[in-house]
């Protein structure tokens, strides 16, 4: 944005401001369920130790993709410390895919209380 103002000329810009600082924990429920979409890929990975990192002990990863054993590699020290995490194919976009989602939710005993959308 520009404004003219006399013989003047302001130009609009963005300036750093410091975040304030957090303190505590997010405090995930240990007996919930949390789905990332997109849970595949380097971003949903990385949501997925920092869920963990907060407290989630149940994790549904789902993805176009099947679990690959690099996959398996990355998720395996969290399955190693008893996270039990669930990569179920599919594409958000196809409605077939999303009710098995949805199935596969329901069927478990967790109630769902997060969900992050990635994909």
């Amino acid at each position: 944005e520009i404004m003219l103002q006399g013989e003047h000329t302001y130009l609009a810009s963005i300036a750093p401001k410091a975040l304030p600082s957090v303190t505590g924990t997010l405090g995930l429920d240990t007996e919930a369920l949390y789905l990332v979409t997109g849970g595949t890929g380097a971003l949903g990975l990385e949501l997925a130790r920092f869920l963990v990192n907060a407290g989630a002990r149940h994790i549904i990863l789902s993805s176009r993709r099947m679990e690959t054993p690099t996959m398996t590699h990355h998720l395996k020290p969290l399955r190693d410390i008893g996270v039990q995490v669930a990569v179920v194919p599919g594409d958000v976009r196809n409605t077939h895919d999303v009710e098995n989602l949805l199935r596969f939710i329901h069927d478990k005993p967790l109630p769902l209380k997060g969900v992050f959308h990635l994909a």
